[in-house]
Parts: structure tokens; C-alpha cells; sequence
């Protein structure tokens, strides 16, 4: 009588499983899947991920809408245009390039302002923004 149940209950998780299988299959179709890769792993034995430059751009729009920057920047126009940023960036501050002007603007505003051709006299506030949002927006703000 036992060994009459261990075959049923083998067969019903074989079962199981295939259904399982083909369910899986049938919800990632249609989906896609980023994968993130990494460099090798260096000295400290930590491995870097890899972002390619229109991942962290994108990734840079996202938070220029989510930070507020579109509010000032676009919709109600009290901070300078960024029409062409990385150009006028590059030649904005003497000793400075487009990424270091950037980087400068959006962690010390004060430093340094950029003309504006609203009138307007509005201070740009300090972005609460850590290194990997900054890499993201600067990179952004350069394909503008």
C-alpha cells in the first residue's frame, strides 16, 4: 500500500513542476529583461556595474522632472534655457569643461550665474543629489 502512494505523489510534483515551467514561460514572453553587466572585478574586490551613456542620459531625464528642474527650467521659465547647455557650458567658466560647469551648477548654484534672459532673479536651490544622480543629470543636461 506505501509504495502505491510514493508513485502518485512522484508523479503529481512531476506535474507540478512542468506546470510551473510552462506558466513562467508563458508570462516572460512579450517582456524584456535588462541585464546589467559589471567590469571585472578590481584590487578591492568590488565589481563595477557598467551603464552605458544613453542609459544614465535617460536615467537623467527622469530625475530632471522629478527633482523640480523642468519647473524653473521649462514650464515656468525663472531659470536660465538649457537649450545647448554642454556647448555654452564648455566655455561659461575659463579653467572648467561642460561637466565640471554642470557639475558646479547643480551642487553650488551660488557659485556662479548663468545669465538670464526671462529677467528673472530667482536663485536656483541646492538639489539634494548624490553622486550617482549627478553623474545622471550631468549627463543629461549634455544632450540638451
Amino acid at each position: 500500500m506505501l509504495l502505491r502512494k510514493r508513485p502518485a505523489r512522484f508523479g503529481v510534483l512531476v506535474a507540478t513542476v512542468v506546470v510551473l515551467a510552462v506558466l513562467n514561460v508563458l508570462a516572460a514572453r512579450g517582456t524584456t529583461r535588462t541585464i546589467t553587466t559589471t567590469t571585472p572585478i578590481g584590487a578591492d574586490g568590488v565589481a563595477t556595474p557598467v551603464a552605458r551613456p544613453g542609459d544614465l542620459a535617460t536615467r537623467g531625464a527622469r530625475l530632471f522632472e522629478a527633482k523640480g528642474c523642468a519647473a524653473c527650467h521649462r514650464t515656468v521659465q525663472v531659470g536660465p534655457d538649457l537649450t545647448d547647455v554642454g556647448a555654452r557650458a564648455a566655455h561659461a567658466r575659463p579653467g572648467l569643461d561642460a561637466e565640471q560647469y554642470l557639475r558646479e551648477s547643480i551642487l553650488e548654484p551660488a557659485v556662479y550665474r548663468a545669465p538670464n534672459p526671462h529677467g528673472s532673479t530667482a536663485v536656483m536651490p541646492t538639489l539634494p543629489v548624490n553622486d550617482d544622480e549627478l553623474r545622471a543629470l550631468v549627463a543629461y543636461l549634455l544632450t540638451l
